[in-house]
């Protein structure tokens, strides 16, 4: 499997099918951070992760999406590989601190398992356009 850096040109088309086979609106594209990584099994995408920049040193895993065409197994491996490769992003760039923020049980269990820890919050959200 390969695992690389985003890049809009090479994997843009590719991304527009996952959100297409996941039922979601490829206007989720625009909401992409520049900051990511993808895995590649045989040149299709397996799984895609990014990295969302916030103030005061912070930063946000963000966007994970997976292939439904390959196995369970595999896309786990990837979303491993891409959390791992997130968070060297992450120390690369100066981050301090890092959030993973997710409606999906298994998103905030794998970050429990790259060593962050759980904290008891509510969220909300307000749409200005």
């Amino acid at each position: 499997m390969q695992v690389l850096k985003y890049n809009k040109k090479l994997h843009e088309a590719q991304l527009k099918q996952l959100l297409n086979a996941r039922g979601l609106e490829e206007s989720n594209l625009l909401k992409v951070p520049k900051n990511g990584i993808v895995c590649l099994q045989d040149g299709k995408l397996v799984a895609a992760g990014f990295l969302r920049l916030i103030e005061n040193n912070m930063g946000m895993l963000d966007s994970y999406i997976t292939n439904p065409e390959f196995s369970s197994e595999l896309r786990n491996k990837a979303l491993d590989f891409i959390t791992n490769s997130l968070i060297c992003q992450a120390k690369h760039l100066q981050i301090q601190e890092l959030m993973a923020i997710s409606a999906h049980d298994s998103i905030i269990s794998r970050s429990l398992t790259h060593d962050f820890k759980s904290v008891d919050f509510k969220f909300s959200i307000r749409k200005l356009t």
